[in-house]
């Protein structure tokens, strides 16, 4: 899933901007009945502190990219994957 939006540069925070796009994340598996869990899982591949887990076990890694725009503020690329 790629999740693309625009901010102003003082909205901007890494960790804020993970927990938000987890939140999304979360609330999708909520929705089928699915309690998942944010946290690092260790032994993981390409392990980070913002993984979805189930039952220990990583289903989703996340990412981010933020791009600086010509304007002013910038644009944030994050994307999860299973």
């Amino acid at each position: 899933m790629s999740y693309m939006y625009a901010i102003n540069d003082d909205e901007y925070s890494i960790s804020n901007a993970y927990e938000s796009f987890c939140d999304i994340l979360s609330a999708f598996f909520t929705h089928f009945g699915v309690k998942v869990d944010v946290h690092d899982t260790p032994g993981s591949y390409c392990d980070g502190k913002y993984n979805l887990n189930i039952n220990g076990q990583k289903v989703v890694g996340t990412a981010q990219r933020v791009v600086l725009k010509k304007s002013g503020g910038k644009v944030v690329l994050a994307q999860a994957a299973s």
